[in-house]
């Protein structure tokens, strides 16, 4: 395959990795990938591989090549390629393209001949030598999205050039390269993964000896390491997301993820972390760092797999999360309609270090409104009782939906309390996931619901 770069100036002089910002949105990381042309301009998946020389790998899933229509700053709704590689050098940013081909064919990680029946979404890597290694998922390339196994790459890291794709073992449905934190002291890279349980993902944790991706792989099964996949054991009681990230810091490793929200505007919008004194677990102490608020046309926007970046580090961790559409883009017709490319690039957040272990451990429930919207149990079984807050002399229509939208239950309540409380009886609903709506002539308030 010949792989050619293109070179990409930002434009931001001085690269800085220190922030006035403390808190909150990272504008000087957002900016960097407001990109219109010559190169990548939109995507998600924002994984990031720092490389010996300080260099930065970024790889994106799904992506844009094309540059953004200068008449009205859009994008076509279609995306140009499944997956994508960007270098960062400082404020510089190179794209790598295959320029020997043409269409969706431009795709980095891809088979020869190109086979578009599955696709290659990158997770995460580690150098070895002068080559680094990429772990991809390989995707069913149709509405099944179904997990078809892991894959090895390998890049010469010299002209960032793509050398193999190999297949990995099968890991019993588990799906590595979520995470991945290397420990000298041990010897060991530890690498994580996420195994769907019904309609959750679930860690876990394999090792390989350091510079040895490619040799045996050992598996956490609960009380110590396993050549086999088959017993290894979650390392959390609490549920990731499809992408999530790991990383070591102040002596305890940490599982950055975002709550899953299935695709939907407005659900999945809390980012937490999770802590371990071990790189096996139990990582515990759900702790939120953030809450997204991105919305589009007044409606909250797809938010999910939020990723950390450490390389970038001034007592302060960068963390991105993918946006996408909502129900104001790309909804009619995709061949036709444009879109804004704000709806389809990463944000950014810095969160200070201190939040790691002082972030509250609850109150994901509370809007920033102050209203507070809480279901439970959750995941129900029978009845589910909902409570609201700062909803004073306001009327709410009540509603259980499914994801695509039927209305199952309507419940209508006047004149609230200051704080009010009642139950559903979800007797003859079937086990899945829905939506319980709150709408009142301020607003529309929306939680995931489990019912099993």
């Amino acid at each position: 395959m010949k792989l050619l770069l293109l070179c990409l100036i930002l434009g931001v002089p001085g690269f800085q990795v220190a922030h006035a910002q403390v808190m909150g949105n990272d504008t000087l990381f957002t900016r960097y990938f407001q990109r219109d042309s010559a190169g990548w301009t939109a995507g998600d998946a924002t994984i990031s591989i720092p490389l010996p020389d300080g260099r930065t790998v970024w790889l994106f899933g799904d992506s844009y090549l094309t540059a953004v229509r200068s008449s009205d700053r859009t994008l076509a709704c279609l995306f140009d390629v499944r997956n994508a590689v960007v270098i960062q050098q400082g404020s510089r940013f190179t794209t790598i393209n295959d320029t020997s081909a043409k269409g969706v064919e431009r795709t980095y990680f891809k088979d020869v001949p190109f086979d578009n029946t599955a696709v290659y979404w990158p997770d995460h890597g580690v150098v070895q030598g002068d080559t680094l290694f990429v772990v991809l998922d390989r995707i069913m390339n149709d509405a099944s999205l179904k997990f078809l196994g892991n894959y090895l790459a390998a890049i010469h890291l010299s002209e960032m050039r793509l050398v193999s794709i190999v297949p990995l073992p099968d890991f019993n449905g588990i799906g590595f390269g979520k995470g991945l934190v290397t420990d000298s002291l041990s010897g060991y890279c530890y690498i994580y993964g996420n195994k769907v349980n019904w309609i959750v993902f679930e860690p876990y944790v394999a090792r390989f000896r350091i510079g040895a991706i490619r040799g045996a792989w050992e598996f956490f099964d609960g009380k110590g390491w396993s050549a086999s996949p088959v017993p290894a054991a979650k390392i959390s009681s609490f549920p990731v997301c499809a992408s999530f990230s790991t990383v070591r810091i102040g002596g305890k490793y940490r599982i950055i993820s975002q709550e899953n929200g299935y695709l939907t505007p407005g659900l999945g919008r809390h980012i937490y972390a999770y802590s371990s004194a071990t790189p096996y677990g139990p990582f515990t102490g759900e702790r939120l760092l953030y809450t997204i608020e991105d919305r589009y046309r007044g409606e909250y926007l797809v938010t999910y797999n939020s990723e950390a970046h450490p390389q970038f580090d001034d007592d302060s961790l960068v963390i991105s999360y993918n946006v996408n559409g909502n129900d104001s883009t790309c909804r009619n017709n995709v061949f036709t309609e444009r879109l804004d490319p704000y709806c389809y690039r990463p944000k950014f957040i810095r969160v200070p270090y201190a939040m790691l272990d002082s972030a509250p451990v609850s109150g994901a429930d509370l809007e920033p409104d102050g209203r507070l919207v809480t279901v439970s149990p959750n995941p129900a079984r029978g009845k589910v009782t909902v409570d609201l807050g700062g909803f004073t002399g306001e009327g709410i229509d009540l509603a259980l939906v499914t994801m695509d939208g039927r209305q199952l239950l309507a419940r209508r309540f006047d004149g609230l309390p200051s704080h009010f409380q009642t139950e559903l009886d979800l007797q003859g609903v079937a086990g899945d996931v829905y939506l319980l709506v709150i709408r009142s002539k301020s607003g529309v308030w929306r939680r995931k619901l489990v019912v099993e």
